[in-house]
């Protein structure tokens, strides 16, 4: 084979090897453009999901708040009637023993 022949075929070996190495990283790049992506997507999600956590957690935060201050309310009034409770049973008590005694 002359020489001319050799180095159009090496030429085009080296071109063809040239051109599969592009195409391999071609799709490396296409692969990892894809994992990127869906890795962005996935972060996305994640973000939506704290900031739907964050509102629930106002939220608990609101009704805990709301919650806590109606069972204070309701023990202050459960505390006051037995209060006013102990008060008519100490009056009742007089009032027997006055009568009692008469």
């Amino acid at each position: 084979m002359p020489f001319l022949a050799w180095l159009v075929i090496a030429l085009g070996i080296s071109t063809t090897s040239s051109m599969v190495v592009n195409i391999l990283q071609w799709i490396d790049n296409k692969n990892l453009r894809k994992q990127i992506e869906q890795l962005l997507k996935i972060i996305k999600n994640l973000e939506n999901e704290v900031s739907e956590l964050k509102k629930q957690m106002h939220a608990l935060k609101i009704w805990h708040f709301r919650h806590r201050y109606e069972l204070r309310k309701a023990i202050s009034l459960k505390n006051r009637s037995i209060k006013e409770n102990m008060e008519k049973v100490e009056q009742l008590k007089k009032n027997q023993i006055t009568l009692a005694s008469v």
